[in-house]
């Protein structure tokens, strides 16, 4: 299957770690198809954390706008 894109598709080469690594991951996912099985609530989980995403770049941007607002005290630094 590598070879094949490597050979007709110009992917770059895969490592054989990275072959490997991605081989027991599917055999993983293979094995135990309830954890990767979609559950009911997790568009409501995935809309709460895009919400609480949206809301911190909302905030990041203003703090970009308002410099003033975001400066640290002097003598701290800002990590």
């Amino acid at each position: 299957m590598y070879e094949l894109g490597e050979k007709y598709c110009d992917f770059p080469r895969t490592e054989d770690w990275k072959r490997e690594l991605m081989a027991i991951i599917s055999r993983n996912t293979s094995d135990d198809m309830e954890t990767f099985r979609d559950h009911d609530d997790d568009s409501d989980n995935v809309r709460k954390c895009l919400q609480e995403w949206y809301n911190l770049a909302a905030d990041q941007a203003q703090d970009e706008d308002d410099p003033a607002a975001s400066a640290a005290p002097a003598g701290h630094s800002s990590l």
